[in-house]
């Protein structure tokens, strides 16, 4: 199963899930005023905590910092 999801996405199952979730993370954030720890749970991880450390670690800022920068591009 490895093998196929590496072949297909360029990284394991997991961390592709992963991606996406903050993909769409990041979408909510940007155009809606949702709290973040809804949209944590929209996107599948009931952890408040995992999710911005998930989300830090693919972004480099936390999801609150996230959705400052972006307010202030626009």
């Amino acid at each position: 199963m490895y093998e196929i999801s590496n072949h297909s996405f360029g990284m394991g199952i997991s961390e592709h899930i992963r991606r996406m979730r903050v993909k769409v993370a990041c979408d909510l954030l940007r155009n809606t005023e949702d709290r973040v720890s809804d949209i944590a749970t929209e996107v599948g991880i009931s952890d408040y905590n995992y999710f911005t450390k998930v989300f830090k670690k693919a972004i480099g800022v936390t999801p609150r910092e996230y959705r400052k920068l972006m307010r202030k591009q626009t």
